[in-house]
């Protein structure tokens, strides 16, 4: 899983999006979507400015591009954000998984979990107990 969407190409990003391997997209891509627009009219703004019929506030103009700067900004940690948590989302249900299959076959959860690399430490359950909050 990559760490961060900025440290890679729009094209990784969307073919990985078009496979049927679990990555995280909805708000990924809105916030991709919603940084990109600002980062536009951050763009649009500053070509405004410098025109020399223009007839604006500049203090305005300055503020809304500050303002969009620092969405923008705010706008690519969500999508990061959101990887991180869909990566713990991810690890946790790997977890689930593999207590749910060292109850089916008897072993003990820890050591399980041990095998699989996991940090998460836990007690063996009670496997009935375990089945029926399935």
């Amino acid at each position: 899983m990559i760490e961060s969407l900025w440290k890679s190409t729009l094209a990784d990003f969307s073919n990985r999006l078009r496979t049927r391997e679990p990555v995280p997209a909805g708000v990924s891509v809105a916030a991709i979507a919603a940084a990109l627009g600002l980062s536009l009219l951050t763009k649009v703004l500053e070509i405004a400015r410098h025109r020399k019929d223009f007839e604006g506030d500049p203090k305005r103009v300055e503020d809304m591009i500050a303002l969009a700067r620092e969405l923008s900004d705010r706008l690519q940690s969500i999508a990061d954000e959101d990887i991180a948590a869909y990566t713990e989302y991810m690890a946790a249900r790997a977890c689930g998984w593999l207590r749910a299959r060292a109850l089916r076959s008897g072993r003990a959860l820890h050591a399980a979990c041990h095998r699989a690399g996991s940090r998460h430490r836990a007690k063996p359950l009670n496997r009935r107990a375990a089945i029926d909050s399935a």
